[in-house]
């Protein structure tokens, strides 16, 4: 008999965030369809590891996920749209099959293979439910290598590549493409598995139209252009989320107009000309060809790696900091001499940037290269570059680095104490005997550059800059 009524409070899921009702989510028991997946956890377990992970952490993600599966893959859904399962059953439970020859086949609209269950006799019903999505999109490494209709590409291409993906479905694409694969061809999907991190919105959450944090790149590309928003994309460690924010946008911009103001500066003097490598380039030009080879290696080996975000740090601290803020200021006046060595460097290290870039930043590089080169129809058909004639030892990094404490040192020295870049000077510089030496060595460099009348020097422990202008004494130290 009755013994009470009373109302209980259910801890149930709601509908996700992408809809709108955010109604309770009821759970029904009903039959569905599976393929089964753990009698093939061990071999996946070995197999997962011929492919290259990067970054190589993410590998963890798939491996728990394998040694922790407890159920076999359910491929059925009741939904109204999607791809129909080829199955026709009877009401004892047993599933028939479509023949291969009905392929593809909605069984609502066609007959199915036999009269009757040939396990027990009963009519046949079709199944109405559709397939899992993954179902489709696991068989990608198949479908486009030609597995089921062009054996001798599927010889020459597969396993493929690259697979690209986020982290929120390494358990069920990758999953579910490492299982197809494994099962029907017999090997691994892919060679290397690229998995991004999550785009978060500014707030450092996951973007939701409920929170109202979503950021469309639409929204101000006219403003930015799609080559800012694309570095700013590739500007993180790959596998990490990061939250969007149009500020790092506007800095990307930044970087671009550089480049772009860069080339507009080299075009009347190497703009469509070819020049022959000299035999003994000016000190600065070999000085900056060879920073600009460990350059071209540093950005080769990040591509191969899919390090995308190193191809955007380079683009600072080489192109801006090194070639826009000091090798183009210290090779100005040697470009309106037409010097050749002057003119042979910086179209070989612009053309390079240019090529090296365009992966990531595709349409200023085409501009620029139309306009600057346009050797052939596109700079996608440019070979990488070749460095390898270049000469690079220790010695360059002890001119950068002396280079580059006499080039802040002046610099700083002037803007501290207000004296225009532009305006002549008359400089002392006292340091130790080799940095002394050393500038001697490039001094009609240093004097076109920061309008210098004249250089003294005076040996010392620490680098120190004196200026004289206008009858004032001021002095700048470094170390």
């Amino acid at each position: 008999y009755l013994v009470k009524v009373e109302k209980i409070k259910h801890n149930v899921l709601s509908h996700t965030e992408r809809s709108d009702c955010l109604s309770p989510v009821e759970f029904l028991v009903k039959k569905q369809i599976y393929i089964k997946v753990l009698p093939f956890r061990d071999k996946l377990l070995n197999e997962y590891k011929r492919m290259k992970f990067h970054p190589e952490r993410m590998s963890y993600y798939l491996e728990e996920w394998i040694r922790n599966l407890e159920w076999d893959w359910n491929i059925s859904r009741q939904r109204v749209y999607g791809t129909p399962l080829p199955f026709w059953y009877c009401d004892n439970g047993h599933l028939v099959p479509a023949r291969e020859d009905m392929l593809p086949v909605t069984p609502e609209k066609s007959e199915p293979p036999v009269d009757k269950c040939p396990v027990c006799g009963a009519p046949l019903k079709p199944v109405t439910d559709v397939a899992d999505v993954w179902i489709d999109s696991s068989i990608t490494a198949l479908y486009i290598s030609g597995y089921f209709d062009k054996p001798e590409r599927f010889k020459r291409t597969f396993p493929t590549s690259l697979r690209l993906q986020g982290t929120d479905i390494i358990r069920t694409w990758l999953f579910y493409t490492l299982f197809r694969t494994l099962v029907l061809a017999g090997d691994v999907p892919f060679k290397d598995v690229l998995i991004n991190g999550q785009v978060l919105g500014p707030d450092g959450t996951r973007m939701s139209k409920s929170k109202g944090n979503v950021v469309s790149p639409l929204d101000r590309i006219d403003e930015f252009g799609a080559d800012a928003i694309r570095l700013t994309l590739l500007d993180a460690r790959i596998g990490d989320d990061f939250p969007f924010k149009w500020e790092k946008v506007r800095g990307k911009k930044l970087l671009l107009q550089k480049l772009w103001n860069a080339s507009r500066l080299a075009y009347p003097f190497i703009g469509k000309k070819r020049f022959e490598k000299p035999e003994r380039p000016h000190p600065i030009d070999a000085w900056i060809l060879a920073m600009h080879r460990k350059f071209v290696e540093t950005v080769v080996n990040a591509y191969r790696n899919y390090d995308f975000y190193v191809v955007v740090e380079q683009m600072y601290s080489y192109f801006w900091q090194t070639v826009a803020d000091e090798y183009l200021e210290l090779v100005k006046y040697r470009l309106f001499q037409e010097d050749l060595s002057a003119y042979y460097t910086l179209s070989r290290i612009l053309k390079d940037i240019i090529v090296l870039l365009h992966p990531i930043a595709p349409h200023i590089t085409e501009e620029i290269y139309s306009l600057m080169w346009g050797d052939k129809i596109s700079v996608q058909l440019e070979r990488l570059p070749d460095v390898s004639d270049i000469e690079y030892d220790k010695r360059f990094e002890e001119f950068d680095a002396k280079l580059m404490s006499l080039t802040s040192a002046i610099r700083t020295a002037k803007i501290k104490n207000r004296i225009p870049l532009s305006a002549p000077v008359k400089v002392t510089i006292r340091g130790p005997k080799d940095l002394l030496e050393f500038s001697k060595s490039i001094e009609t460099d240093l004097m076109r550059t920061f309008r210098i009348e004249e250089i003294s020097y005076q040996e010392g422990e620490t680098l120190t800059v004196e200026l004289s202008d206008h009858g004032s004494l001021s002095h700048h130290s470094a170390a």
